[in-house]
């Protein structure tokens, strides 16, 4: 699902993306901003992207009008919070993965997405 805001159509990952934080990207890291830690500019090397956004747990990737949201494995998630506390970033690789099903954008809670029919029910009690 394509979600537009400012301008900039924003969409979930299909596939994984592996990125290799390398000793030049730490060189240039900023502890605690987003745009600018080591992950970041390592993502804008790779990618060349316009625009990259880390955060704790999701990575928008910009490039033109589109923006690619990524998720944060756990281990990258450990390593980021390390980052911004202890200023220091060992060289490693970091993968990005596309959102689960529950976190994509656009998901409602309590819709299944499709019966083996094809056709959509909606729950009418929670389940929990």
């Amino acid at each position: 699902m394509n979600i537009q805001h400012k301008g900039i159509k924003n969409h979930d990952a299909k596939l994984s993306l592996r990125v290799r934080v390398r000793p030049q990207d730490l060189k240039d890291a900023v502890c605690k901003d987003r745009q600018r830690c080591a992950i970041a500019q390592s993502i804008l090397r790779q990618t060349r992207a316009d625009w990259v956004d880390v955060g704790t747990g999701v990575v928008l990737i910009k490039k033109g009008k589109q923006a690619t949201r990524f998720v944060l494995d756990s281990v990258a998630q450990d390593q980021v919070r390390y980052f911004d506390t202890h200023r220091t970033f060992a060289p490693c690789n970091v993968v990005l993965r596309p959102p689960s099903i529950s976190k994509q954008l656009g998901y409602r809670r309590g819709e299944r997405s499709a019966t083996k029919s094809g056709a959509h029910l909606k729950r009418r009690k929670p389940t929990r």
